[in-house]
């Protein structure tokens, strides 16, 4: 059974405000692949007045939709099948997701 409080170290964070910025930091990508939009970074915080940042890993539930956009024009020359990957820092890598249809 696992405890989802939020108030110890290896629990959830379920935020009450997420918070979509410009990132400050990006890694560079593989070697194979470019950056072809802004990178944001997503806060939550426990509380409305954004003082209390979710530190542990924050599950969404109803699912979030987020909608991003390029330019094709931006793409290197030959690059094809743009994906939406996130900067994993514990292993210090881009992950890829999964394509979503709809």
């Amino acid at each position: 059974m696992e405890i989802l409080c939020g108030e110890c170290a290896g629990c959830y964070c379920f935020p009450h405000v997420v918070v979509m910025s410009l990132s400050d930091y990006g890694p560079p990508p593989p070697e194979d692949m470019a950056i072809a939009s802004p990178v944001y970074d997503f806060t939550g915080y426990e509380d409305s007045d954004r003082n209390d940042p979710c530190y542990s890993a924050t599950f969404f539930d109803p699912s979030l939709i987020i909608q991003l956009s390029y330019d094709p024009d931006d793409l290197p020359a030959g690059a094809s099948s743009p994906v939406i990957a996130f900067y994993d820092e514990v292993q210090g890598l881009w992950v890829t997701l999964p394509p979503v249809s709809g």
